[in-house]
């Protein structure tokens, strides 16, 4: 068996024909990494999709496992699988790709906007629904402001024991050339920002099954997504299971809550 070592000699490293032959491989396995996690996001937002499809007619149950599924794969990017290296390549060159694009001082401000009013504009809905509730005796407002102030906190809390549980550094910790133009204290994955929107968007669109709630309501929850990536904390993984987790919550806490009313009778449950 051969064991030694293949010496290159530095003047076939100056060669054309190997510079060349260089440039082409790394262009087509950059190409090819990008494709792959551009795949992965496609499959895990159809996933998504697919299983709201599934929540509007009625086939919660497997909704719940098309959500399962898509955490599952959005996870086998991130952990310890064969495709981790690989994955983890094309996640950090979409993000330098995100992060590295409009930089004009509109666009930094409307990130930083958006990323930091998240929090104030998510609690803002239940708390003024639930408030408007009481104010107009309505029952049904105040059950729905409830629900989402339930998947809000669900969701927090499942994004706390994933956080921990796999401790993914921030980007710009381990990459240098991503630019950190915001602050991000726990540790990247999945993103929480995300989540909290996600969360919102969903069980208002779920109360309000509009196209002009639930239209705004997803844009929003997307630009939280993509300014986390633009200011550098986040990839592009982090805010996929941030969407997933937020939007499964919604899904879970409506099922549970109806499970409640209808084997309970539970006041406190969610009917409508």
């Amino acid at each position: 068996m051969f064991t030694g070592e293949i010496q290159i000699s530095p003047a076939y490293l100056q060669n054309s024909t190997y510079k060349s032959f260089h440039s082409d491989v790394c262009e087509v396995t950059s190409s090819t990494f990008h494709y792959k996690i551009k795949t992965e996001l496609a499959n895990i937002f159809a996933l998504l999709k697919v299983s709201l499809e599934m929540f509007y007619q009625k086939s919660a149950d497997k909704s719940i496992i098309a959500l399962i599924v898509s955490v599952a794969v959005t996870l086998a990017i991130v952990m310890g699988t064969p495709m981790n290296v690989k994955a983890q390549n094309a996640d950090i060159d979409v993000l330098k790709k995100i992060n590295n694009s409009d930089i004009s001082s509109a666009t930094y401000k409307s990130m930083r906007f958006i990323t930091n009013s998240t929090t104030e504009i998510c609690m803002a809905v239940p708390v003024g629904l639930l408030a408007a509730g009481f104010i107009e005796d309505n029952r049904q407002m105040r059950l729905k402001a409830v629900y989402m102030l339930e998947t809000m906190a669900i969701a927090e809390g499942i994004t706390f024991v994933l956080k921990y549980s796999v401790n993914r550094d921030r980007p710009y910790i381990t990459y240098p050339f991503i630019v950190q133009k915001s602050h991000g204290g726990s540790p990247s994955f999945p993103s929480g920002h995300t989540s909290f929107a996600f969360s919102m968007a969903t069980s208002l669109s779920i109360a309000y099954p509009k196209w002009y709630v639930v239209a705004p309501s997803i844009i929003f929850a997307a630009s939280v997504g993509y300014s986390r990536m633009y200011l550098g904390v986040h990839y592009p993984t982090d805010v996929v299971a941030g969407a997933l987790v937020g939007a499964g919550s919604a899904i879970i806490t409506y099922k549970v809550n109806n499970w409640l009313h209808h084997s309970r009778h539970k006041y406190l449950s969610v009917s409508w």
